[in-house]
């Protein structure tokens, strides 16, 4: 029963039901908005799973199958819907679309096929380097698994005994194509070689979560990488320009759902073990649909970012005073934006402290310290002025500093409002 109590407080069906109800809300803004899309449903029990065995210094990177895994590492819905929608305050200002979202410890999102794993490399050579103990997970789906850029990764990684684990989500498609058609040997967790690989039922939430634990254990164990290959499905097809029912028969899918579906499973482990009744399931299921559906009408109502940024965010230290344009003898001036890591919920709230949905109000507003990895609306900007003391200057568009906590109220002008963290 204490293993029962544990599951259920390390996994609640939360993360399972915001994954899918955004993947849900995103279709509906593709019917509507023809946003391109590549759908992830039913494959959440990997990503689940992973992110709760992963500790803080553990990292991730994947390919663009990747609006899930951007929520669980810490970006907002809203965060990820405004970025599917091009606007200014998803998680990358609207620049990077589907394909190009990230948060700490998780870098993207990457739209060439296979092209992550070797960077998934180069991220746990990091973790070694800096010795901070983490372990990378590079994640590609079976319709990478034959590019030979993840064999030279696996072999760079064997020779350094990097802490990385090649995650292959095989969820029996490379787009059109059937793994079996398309390699050799379909056992992906045999390919490693001189890598030691495992088989994992990616439907299983639970056992993706053990089956993590155990790839950071026996990585940190200096044994260096290790291939695990998720056996997942999904539901829809490749994108939404693939109805999914050409190459395979909709009694397939139809079998999965019924004997493997992964939340239905889960929320039935719940139901057996006494952990949650339905009604408690419902109330999520609910609570859920009416965050993302809040979500999804901000993030259609929100504005773009203006083209004074087409020249943002190109270096993070950038030294020269102007970059190279488009035509020659026309530099452009690179600036700097507001922080583009925004987690909108605290702005909400903090809006409803300020009583003013538009932030026009001042005075000081205490903040609790579970807050501290939010940052804020990216029109107000931030700026951390030391010992846990964030200034937020509504009026100007720089920041004025404090040098500690105790000085920083007596320097705040009437456009300013201080926030202790």
């Amino acid at each position: 029963m204490e293993q029962a109590r544990a599951l259920k407080a390390s996994m609640w069906p939360d993360d399972h039901e915001i994954s899918l109800r955004i993947d849900k809300s995103i279709m509906d803004l593709i019917i509507v908005d023809m946003l391109p899309y590549s759908i992830v449903d039913r494959q959440e029990a990997v990503a689940v799973g992973m992110r709760a065995a992963f500790r803080d210094v553990d990292s991730v990177i994947t390919a663009y199958r990747c609006h899930g895994w951007t929520h669980l590492m810490g970006v907002s819905i809203i965060g990820v819907l405004s970025e599917l929608t091009g606007r200014k305050i998803g998680c990358s200002r609207g620049k990077g679309g589907s394909m190009h979202m990230y948060a700490k410890n998780f870098y993207g999102g990457n739209g060439i096929v296979g092209a992550q794993v070797p960077l998934g490399a180069g991220l746990a050579f990091a973790h070694k380097y800096t010795a901070d103990g983490g372990v990378n997970f590079a994640m590609y789906g079976d319709g990478a698994a034959n590019q030979g850029q993840l064999f030279e990764a696996y072999n760079m990684a064997k020779l350094w005994n990097l802490p990385c684990v090649f995650v292959c989500e095989n969820n029996g498609y490379g787009m059109g194509t059937s793994s079996d058609r398309s390699s050799a040997s379909a056992d992906y967790y045999t390919r490693g070689d001189y890598v030691p690989g495992i088989w994992v039922d990616g439907m299983d939430v639970v056992t993706t979560r053990e089956a993590t634990k155990f790839a950071i254990e026996y990585c940190n164990s200096g044994k260096g990488p290790l291939v695990m290959e998720m056996e997942t499905y999904r539901y829809s097809g490749h994108s939404m320009s693939d109805p999914g029912t050409s190459y395979r028969t909709r009694d397939e899918v139809q079998e999965v759902r019924q004997t493997r579906d992964p939340i239905t499973s889960f929320k039935e482990k719940l139901l057996n073990s006494e952990l949650a009744t339905p009604d408690d399931l419902k109330e999520i299921d609910t609570a859920v649909r009416k965050e993302v559906d809040e979500a999804t009408k901000l993030a259609k109502a929100e504005q773009e970012i203006g083209l004074e940024e087409l020249s943002a965010d190109i270096y993070l230290n950038n030294v020269e005073t102007s970059i190279r344009g488009i035509l020659p003898n026309t530099p452009l001036q690179h600036i700097s934006p507001p922080i583009s890591t925004i987690d909108v919920e605290i702005y909400m709230e903090l809006a409803q402290k300020l009583e003013s949905p538009d932030l026009r109000q001042t005075r000081n507003v205490p903040m609790d310290r579970t807050q501290r990895r939010c940052a804020f609306h990216p029109s107000l900007p931030t700026y951390n002025a030391g010992q846990g003391v964030f200034e937020l200057k509504l009026s100007a568009s720089e920041w004025s500093s404090a040098e500690d906590s105790s000085t920083s109220d007596t320097r705040m002008g009437d456009d300013t409002i201080c926030i202790r963290l």
